[in-house]
């Protein structure tokens, strides 16, 4: 899964009655599926489930686009798990082991 998938599911979660599809890359998610500041902490909560990754309250204008999400997840570290594809324990390990991992989050079982 890309960066720009993970955030869309988070998006679709968040926000069922809109059309993430066509949500530009560039494009401010407040502005382009009309979110009010209470729908994009849902949205940074969503992606923050997503990726077992915290987001300090300090970045949250990074990820307020697509791609600013896509850069803020690479710059911790975090990277997806491609679907269908297997993948080692050390690859998975690797994912998520981002800069801000939640607490809450469940330890890798071998």
């Amino acid at each position: 899964m890309k960066h720009s998938q993970l955030v869309r599911s988070a998006l679709r979660q968040m926000a069922p009655e809109a059309d993430v599809d066509e949500v530009g890359t560039g494009e401010t998610l407040q502005e382009a599926i009309d979110l009010d500041s209470i729908d994009f902490l849902n949205f940074v909560v969503g992606l923050q489930e997503e990726t077992w990754c915290e987001i300090p309250e300090r970045n949250y204008p990074q990820p307020s686009t697509v791609e600013g999400c896509g850069a803020y997840l690479t710059s911790i570290g975090f990277v997806p798990r491609q679907s269908g594809a297997s993948i080692t324990m050390e690859q998975e390990e690797r994912r998520l082991s981002c800069e801000h991992p939640l607490e809450t989050a469940s330890p890798v079982t071998r």
